[in-house]
């Protein structure tokens, strides 16, 4: 009996292999043909070209977002309704490189003059609140 319990144990670890090492082979499989993963080494081999420049907070449902691809910037509005595009095609500045826009998100006063009028975006807000 003895014997009998150590060939099932046996039968159960030598099954468990074989499953974990199919699992293994298919994950392998997997991202090799449906260039899953890819994204990560070709963003690490190359310079980003997208990029959060600027998030701001308008109220604690709606924050403005300046966007940067390449050299071309767009504010966009992020409202719980949805979003849109309050401005598009801003020429970016010369001197901030993406990887500095990156590291700027936050809430640096200095930086106040990206949002001058305030009022005309909140109302562009209560807009996209309001039911069409």
């Amino acid at each position: 009996m003895l014997e009998d319990t150590g060939l099932a144990t046996l039968k159960a670890l030598a099954a468990l292999t074989i499953v974990v090492a199919l699992m293994v082979l298919s994950s392998a499989a997997f991202r090799r043909f449906s260039g899953f993963g890819e994204g990560m080494r070709v963003a690490a081999l190359k310079k980003r070209r997208l990029s959060i420049s600027e998030m701001r907070p308008i109220d604690h449902r709606s924050k403005l977002v300046l966007i940067r691809r390449d050299d071309v910037e767009h504010l966009i509005l992020l409202t719980q309704h949805g979003t849109s595009v309050i401005e598009s095609g801003i020429k970016a500045p010369s001197h901030l490189g993406a990887e500095q826009g990156a590291s700027s998100v936050g809430d640096d006063p200095s930086q106040s003059d990206t949002i001058t009028n305030k009022s005309a975006i909140q109302r562009t807000a209560a807009q996209q609140d309001t039911p069409q």
